[in-house]
């Protein structure tokens, strides 16, 4: 149903029928299954915390921790390939990198955690041309083009200070120069604290919206913010107007200790085609206002702040980061943005409907990019690469696979320790390939006796296989892959009575594929060996079930109920240790000779118990042998 809807269409849009079969198109399920992971780009050795594209979308920039940018020639992910690599002269990590526009894209404004701001010429042949444009106290976070020239930007900095910069001014000649050659301070929240983010309304170029460390959103007229060189009054332009939600308003608004952690402010603003303002907020969700027709109004610390909310986005945290990105896809279409557990998200904008989740960071995504014209999205975090999502043949991989555990409920750090690739289909292959190489040496080993080795083998073959997957055919045949290690190492732990080291391989398995009858089978030997009657017999009941009639299922059936056997008998022994009767027994039992009746009377439930292990020992051996087989 959903495929021939789409269709028809496409079939509207080749026809030229109508305008609206574009977003259509987007709006339809059967285009957002198929939505997933193309491609990494690699160069950098850092994080990488910014992306742009140029106007045409044949370039994308990226800058990184590694104090560099990459130029990538990306219009389509089958010919993505890195076009040049520049040092910038930045110190520290860089937060944000554009090309200047109407420059041929061959320069790119940057700046970083070092606090400067800097112009990169790349037009020149060999090496670049570097211009040191201004420095602040703190670092700058983000910067923005004015709409409409080419040579002026705003910048946000961490000082509390919005600075204005025009490229047509004359160049810094030492680190120590005048400061305020190039850059204007234009807005003063230092009282506040830090600006974090900001964008320009498109339906008033003039317009820009200003996030702090404080719940309010804040915007601005250019033509009338007013200059603030002193930098140390406290004093700079006044607001026209803020948006805020209305919880929120009494929870930090006004000035902070400084040096103490971000509370609930904006860490992304993006403006939709009709001047909606979206925000995405640290520790809480994203929404959306009004910006052209604000209603609600309430008076804020003098300023007029609009608390009516058009839609919440949830089901995504923002709590590691400062840098997460927040955009609109598709004509305002869709709301995107990154998490802390790794995963992209889209929203309908309208319905507030979560449309796709998919793995898009092996640890936090921060940067979401769309391709200005193209089905093409960048995404970066902290990974060192850069993904380009597109749509495809093969569904997504299940975000909510089992292996994946609860990282997104993890810190900051632990999950960067536990971090896990995410591959591109073809690379995943490869690493599933590696993985059964490792795993048919480790079924050799194991069936030669060699148990340590054989143990070495399928460690490395789960080490092969531990990435995240990006599509749902490659996530299958990884989970089978796993399955089958944890099993067999189950069964090498098993033969060498690790019976709780075979009990945690197997609850692995187990988490995978709940229904796994042969997980379902060891874990009740190894509980069997640990004397975890009732468990042992909870799976293997559950196993039964899945197959009733196995052979080494009812074996193992026997030895339960001759271990519960045993066990009832021993309250009665005890028993009789404190009874005159039989301890009188018990002392001629003591003092019978070997070969005496009496004396044989007490052997038969300590030599049950030997024949038990053995035959533990030789069904795990003929299991192995057919779990050889079943991984041939």
């Amino acid at each position: 149903m959903e495929t021939s809807h789409l269709h028809k269409i496409l079939s509207r849009r080749q026809l030229g029928s109508d305008c609206t079969s574009r977003r259509a198109v987007w709006h339809s399920p059967a285009l957002l299954s198929r939505f997933s992971l193309k491609t990494r780009l690699r160069h950098h050795s850092g994080c990488v915390n910014t992306l742009a594209w140029n106007e045409q979308g044949t370039f994308l920039v990226s800058g990184s921790d590694d104090c560099r940018i990459c130029i990538w020639a990306c219009w389509w992910e089958d010919c993505a390939r890195l076009q040049a690599a520049y040092l910038t002269g930045h110190r520290r990590n860089i937060f944000c990198a554009k090309f200047v526009p109407l420059s041929s894209d061959k320069k790119v404004v940057t700046c970083a955690l070092d606090g400067s701001v800097r112009l990169t010429d790349i037009n020149q042949s060999e090496e670049p041309a570097q211009r040191l444009l201004g420095v602040s106290s703190q670092f700058v976070s983000k910067f923005e083009f004015v709409p409409g020239d080419a040579n002026a930007f705003l910048t946000a900095g961490q000082d509390g200070f919005v600075c204005l910069y025009d490229l047509r001014q004359p160049a810094r000649t030492a680190e120590t120069g005048n400061r305020d050659a190039q850059q204007q301070s234009v807005v003063d929240l230092s009282a506040i604290g830090g600006c974090t983010t900001l964008a320009f309304d498109p339906c008033n170029p003039s317009i820009f919206a200003l996030g702090c460390e404080d719940p309010l959103i804040r915007t601005y007229d250019l033509r009338k913010v007013k200059a603030c060189p002193a930098r140390t009054t406290g004093e700079g332009s006044q607001p026209l107007q803020a948006f805020a939600v209305e919880a929120h308003i009494g929870s930090g608004v006004g000035p902070r200790a400084r040096g103490s952690r971000m509370a609930r402010g904006a860490s992304g603003l993006a403006y939709s085609m009709h001047g909606e303002l979206v925000a995405n907020l640290r520790g809480d969700s994203i929404y959306r206002f009004d910006a052209q027709r604000p209603s609600a109004m309430t008076d804020v610390g003098g300023v007029p702040t609009c608390t009516a909310v058009l839609q919440e986005y949830t089901g995504r945290v923002n709590d590691d980061t400062f840098a997460k990105e927040v955009c609109l896809l598709n004509h305002d279409a869709y709301v995107a943005s990154g998490g802390d557990c790794g995963h992209v998200y889209l929203w309908h904008t309208l319905s507030g409907r979560q449309a796709l989740k998919v793995r898009g960071d092996a640890c936090i995504v921060n940067c979401v990019t769309p391709h200005p014209s193209l089905p093409l999205l960048a995404v970066s975090g902290i990974d060192s690469d850069i993904k380009l999502f597109s749509l495809g043949d093969a569904a997504p991989a299940d975000p909510t696979d089992a292996s994946d555990g609860d990282r997104g409920r993890l810190g900051q750090r632990l999950r960067r320790a536990s971090r896990v690739e995410l591959l591109a289909e073809d690379e995943g292959q490869q690493r599933l390939e590696t993985a059964s190489v490792h795993r048919q040496g480790g079924n050799m080993c194991f069936g030669e006796g060699r148990h340590a080795e054989a143990l070495a083998e399928y460690d490395a073959a789960l080490r092969a296989a531990a990435f995240h997957p990006c599509s749902a055919k490659i996530q299958a045949q990884q989970q089978r892959c796993k399955v089958m290690c944890w099993l067999n190492m189950a069964a090498v732990h098993l033969a060498l009575h690790e019976y709780q080291e075979a009990e945690v391989c197997c609850c692995s398995a187990l988490r995978v594929q709940p229904g796994n009858a042969k997980g379902l089978y060891r874990r009740a030997q190894a509980r069997l060996g640990l004397d975890e009657l009732r468990m042992c017999e909870d799976d293997l009941t559950a196993a039964l079930a899945l197959m009733p009639g196995d052979s080494a299922l009812q074996r193992l059936r026997s030895r339960l109920l001759a271990a519960q056997r045993n066990r009832a008998r021993k309250p009665s022994i005890f028993k009789g240790l404190f009874s005159g009767e039989s301890g009188v027994a018990h002392e001629r039992a003591a003092s019978a000779p070997p070969g005496s009746a009496t004396c044989a009377t007490r052997r038969p439930s300590r030599q049950v118990v030997l024949v038990d292990d053995d035959a533990a020992a030789d069904d795990d051996e003929d299991d192995d042998e057919d779990d050889d087989d079943d991984d041939d």
